[in-house]
């Protein structure tokens, strides 16, 4: 389930998504005005 939904400013974006039993993961994303975007990522 999403943790947070995020209200961000038009751009490019670096995530980064963190569990403590996996390496972190960093996602880029880019957020277009009016736009939404969204980060799915499964820790296997």
């Amino acid at each position: 389930p999403p943790l947070d939904n995020l209200e961000l400013k038009p751009g490019t974006y670096k995530i980064k998504i963190e569990n403590p039993a996996f390496k972190p993961v960093t996602k880029t994303i880019t957020v277009t005005a009016g736009g939404t975007a969204t980060i799915q990522h499964d820790f296997k």
